[in-house]
């Protein structure tokens, strides 16, 4: 789609520089004034063409092309901040099962990719973290709380993915594995090892901002990160 509107916004300057062409305009700029003279014949069939583009070209980018950029960022805003919300509750949930106490300020707070790692990583015992805790105290019940709000996320990317046409492949693709991951892990049991080990992979590549691919993390959310290409 963005090639189309490259190439109109090119048709829209050709045709801009054939109606001064043809209109009889004179400009004299470093010379190149002869370039404006008026063709030997038909300016007013060449005028009245590039008026009639530009017109539709305009009208085009007035009432398609703005709307539609305006509703798919309206979107985008709403499912970013969806996707804030939903990572918010989740640390919630965490929390809880680590026994932590917290505040909503201290929430702002672990919603940093790096605070949420350094506060997690660190060791209660010597040989536990708070995300061993974490992993350790979970249950069914908290487990499936915390899978019910991946339930609602993933209604949320459905909904996006109706709406915008998304042209970036790796975006679409981010989207759908997570959606994947969404449908997948409905069933998971806190007492399967395996199953919610790949649940908590997760969890920590979202909030820790940890990339299992490259084995490093990210200074930022890469999850939100990605979102914002849409």
């Amino acid at each position: 789609m963005k090639i189309v509107h490259f190439a109109l916004l090119f048709l829209a300057i050709l045709f801009s520089l054939l109606v001064f062409k043809s209109s009889g305009v004179l400009f004299d700029v470093n010379g190149y004034g002869r370039f404006f003279e008026k063709f030997k014949v038909g300016n007013e069939i060449v005028f009245n063409v590039s008026c009639g583009m530009l017109v539709s070209i305009w009208f085009y980018f007035l009432v398609v092309y703005m709307p539609d950029r305006f509703r798919k960022n309206r979107i985008k805003r709403n499912f970013i901040s969806q996707y804030r919300e939903f990572r918010k509750q989740v640390i919630v949930h965490i929390l809880n099962d680590s026994k932590e106490p917290y505040s909503n300020s201290f929430l702002d707070v672990l919603m940093d990719v790096k605070e949420f790692k350094v506060f997690f990583h660190k060791r209660i015992k010597e040989d536990q973290n708070r995300w061993y805790i974490f992993r350790s105290n979970v249950t069914n019940e908290s487990l499936g709380d915390i899978l019910l709000e991946f339930e609602a996320f993933q209604d949320a990317i459905t909904i996006l993915l109706i709406n915008v046409d998304i042209q970036d492949e790796e975006v679409f693709s981010f989207l759908h594995r997570i959606r994947k991951v969404s449908i997948i892990q409905k069933n998971v049991n806190a007492n399967d090892y395996f199953s919610f080990e790949r649940v908590s992979k997760l969890l920590w590549e979202m909030l820790a901002g940890y990339s299992w691919k490259e084995r490093c993390y990210y200074e930022f959310d890469h999850f939100e990160k990605m979102f914002e290409k849409i």
